[in-house]
């Protein structure tokens, strides 16, 4: 099974059905895949707030999901990042609504009469730039990668889940970027990929942006500290027009888009997650990005190539040799030091070079 991401690149759910292309998909799990058995899902966000671009409501995922299935046998079913959200939102039941009218989930239709759940997911597999082209490269994305596997380790606050100590039933938790799985009346601990913060939503542990919300905090579902969560927005900083995303395209000498995402937010420290997503046409391993900062602020460091600052303008260069030859996307944390208020830069001022 192949989950790709229909969202947070141009050939989004959103594109349907002029850059939408399933059929690139279609091509390549019967002519290049090693499996040409292979089965390929529709990967669609959970609600409007589970992606920077990409969602679509029931109905149009289902009038995507029926044409799809119409014209290519590689459909697998459809894929949600991620399912509390889904669930949240309705989408999860709206999908399995529009898989159950196919006969794909119950008896009836033209599906297999032993039931089977396609509907919900959370492991993800984004596309990527060597197949095909045409879809974008994430390495992490607005909707998160699957956290790494769970393995005991320690925790740097108390009342907090800690691995190996007793818990009960089902509870999740987190412990700032940790996530908290209880398994056999043990807590198990896993850490969210860089740049993400564990969080609890319906008693749920995921991991996802930051998006100015505190990422020292400890959460157990259940506890006396978890505020049941329906919208990451209306717990974040990003409910404040000044660090609400506003992507642009670049000016560039390759078609691209630049997003600036607000992260941690504490005294006078920040943290800002950079993406850079291609257009249309990959762009090479040796690039930089320049922009220029709100007044008071400093780049200390980026998880992504070097930093230099020039007065308020500054410059990212990749290092060549830790990228792809080709990518479709770029991804990092950059943090700094401000003064005063935090805004987010102005992204009309990117500029993106790829050499």
């Amino acid at each position: 099974m192949v989950y790709v991401q229909f969202y947070n690149n141009y050939c989004g759910l959103n594109a349907y059905p002029n850059w939408f292309n399933f059929g690139d998909w279609d091509n390549w799990a019967k002519t290049k895949s090693i499996n040409k058995n292979v089965k390929v899902y529709i990967g669609a966000p959970g609600s409007p707030s589970a992606a920077s671009s990409g969602y679509v409501d029931g109905s149009t995922l289902k009038t995507i999901y029926d044409a799809v299935r119409s014209k290519y046998s590689s459909l697998g079913g459809i894929m949600t990042w991620d399912v509390s959200q889904a669930r949240t939102s309705g989408l999860a039941g709206s999908i399995r609504a529009a898989l159950d009218a196919g006969g794909t989930c119950k008896n009836g239709g033209g599906g297999d009469p032993t039931p089977t759940t396609t509907t919900t997911s959370t492991t993800t597999t984004s596309s990527t730039s060597s197949v095909p082209h045409s879809t974008t490269s994430m390495s992490t994305t607005p909707a998160p990668s699957e956290p790494t596997t769970l393995e005991p380790t320690s925790t740097s606050h108390t009342n907090c889940p800690v691995s190996g100590e007793p818990c009960s039933g089902s509870q999740q938790g987190c412990d700032g970027n940790k996530f908290a799985l209880c398994s056999g009346g043990k807590w198990y601990l896993g850490s969210c990929v860089s740049g993400t913060t564990c969080v609890l939503n319906n008693g749920q542990a995921i991991c996802d942006w930051p998006n100015g919300r505190s990422t020292d905090t400890c959460e157990i579902s259940g506890g006396s500290s978890l505020q049941k969560r329906l919208d990451f927005s209306k717990v974040s900083l990003i409910t404040q027009p000044k660090l609400r995303p506003k992507p642009v395209n670049a000016q560039s000498n390759v078609p691209t888009r630049v997003e600036f995402v607000a992260g941690d937010i504490s005294g006078e420290k920040y943290s800002m997650v950079v993406k850079i997503q291609a257009n249309k046409k990959a762009f090479s391993g040796k690039w930089s990005i320049g922009f220029t900062l709100p007044d008071g602020q400093t780049v200390d460091s980026t998880s992504r190539g070097e930093v230099s600052v020039d007065s308020n303008t500054v410059t990212i260069k990749s290092n060549p040799s830790s990228e792809e030859a080709e990518n479709m996307a770029a991804i990092f944390k950059i943090t700094g030091t401000f003064k005063d208020s935090y805004d987010l830069p102005d992204t009309n001022s990117a500029v993106f070079r790829s050499f």
